[in-house]
């Protein structure tokens, strides 16, 4: 970065000297004379804008590269830690809320959006409502991207209560193009696309699905996902969740 600075330095000083240089031009004696030779205008700031770029250039080749570099050796230096908050809510309304943000979108190509929700879960549970509602609206999102037809649906049924706590199980199952295996463990594991055609047809990054990881993660769950091409995917989460006293 030194370097690369005095490089800048160097480059803006010849600059200034191609503005001030000095030049023997002939009188009409036809003795050279030393005359100081200034030139147009245009010519300086020319000079000085072609220093300035490539100065800007080696910088932004400088950056990239660090923070490349800071990725590779540091893979969880850019994922800031995620803080929880709990609060008393209602996981039937709150999943109706958020089918109902994404419902325009279900409704302009046609798809239904159902919901079941087993009446065995408590009624009042505890945890943290605003990363519940992004997981949800990440994975329906998702789903809608890739489902040309059919339909999306959000199941909730409850895996296990003790005493105070309650695991609860989360679907969204959708009639999408689906993926095969290989295809399914790399979208969990990094930001890539399902595919360059269903990428084409879709338009979308599938970048959720690694935000819904650290979130699931994050509040002591796991997250899994089953496909088959041309049938559809089914993306699950299973998260513990405190049960409000006098909850049904």
């Amino acid at each position: 970065m030194i370097r690369v600075r005095a490089a800048i330095r160097a480059g803006l000083a010849a600059a200034v000297m191609l503005a001030t240089s000095a030049c023997s031009m002939p009188n009409d004696d036809s003795l050279a004379l030393p005359v100081t030779a200034r030139p147009d205008p245009w010519q300086t700031w020319w000079a000085y804008l072609g220093y300035a770029a490539v100065g800007l250039l080696l910088l932004a080749a400088v950056h990239r590269s660090q923070a490349l570099w800071l990725r590779r050796t540091q893979p969880h230096a850019q994922q800031p830690d995620i803080e929880l908050k709990s609060e008393a809510f209602d996981l039937e309304q709150l999943i109706d809320d958020c089918v109902g943000l994404l419902a325009p979108q279900a409704s302009k190509k046609g798809i239904a959006l159902v919901v079941a929700v087993s009446p065995a879960i408590p009624r009042t549970l505890v945890g943290d409502t605003l990363r519940i509602r992004q997981l949800l609206v990440n994975l329906l999102g998702n789903a809608l991207k890739f489902t040309p037809q059919g339909e999306v649906v959000v199941r909730a049924e409850l895996k296990q209560r003790s005493g105070e706590q309650a695991l609860v199980r989360m679907e969204v199952n959708d009639t999408g193009v689906g993926m095969d295996e290989p295809t399914l463990q790399r979208v969990l594991e990094t930001f890539r696309h399902t595919a360059a055609s269903t990428t084409r047809r879709s338009g979308g990054t599938g970048l959720g699905l690694s935000i819904c990881k650290s979130l699931v993660e994050k509040m002591g769950g796991e997250i899994g996902a089953s496909s088959q091409p041309a049938v559809g995917s089914t993306f699950w989460c299973e998260i513990p969740f405190g049960v409000a006293p006098q909850a049904e």
